[in-house]
């Protein structure tokens, strides 16, 4: 079992991945732009437009939704990775869980990004 904070992304996203069926090219590049998605515009409005995004299970906007949200929910930064649940309390939030929220996110998807690449298909 993981026990630094860091193996526990890791181990996370790692997760997430291997539940996505192929990484496709486009979905591994995406998610490696996908921190600085949240450095220019925040935090909620990166996971906005990802869930207004989100068409597949499969898609890139719901993989980047999904492994956010489920890592904030686990990490009980937030109390649900349901969609409007989700970004209700993203929303309500202290201006400090906010910035904790962020900060969790942008490591987390340090992994995810590095998981993606090392697992995409050529295509």
């Amino acid at each position: 079992m993981p026990t630094t904070k860091e193996q526990q992304r890791a181990a996370f996203a790692l997760r997430i991945i291997i539940g996505g069926k192929q990484i496709k090219k486009e979905t591994a590049s995406f998610l490696a732009g996908a921190p600085a998605q949240i450095m220019q515009n925040g935090l909620g409005q990166a996971m906005a437009f990802w869930a207004a995004k989100a068409e597949k299970e499969d898609d890139k906007h719901t993989l980047a939704f999904k492994g956010v949200a489920g890592w904030l929910t686990a990490e009980k930064i937030t109390s649900s990775e349901e969609k409007i649940q989700f970004l209700t309390n993203l929303n309500t939030m202290d201006v400090n869980t906010y910035l904790q929220a962020q900060a969790e996110a942008l490591a987390f998807l340090q992994w995810l990004k590095r998981y993606a690449k090392a697992f995409q298909t050529n295509n």
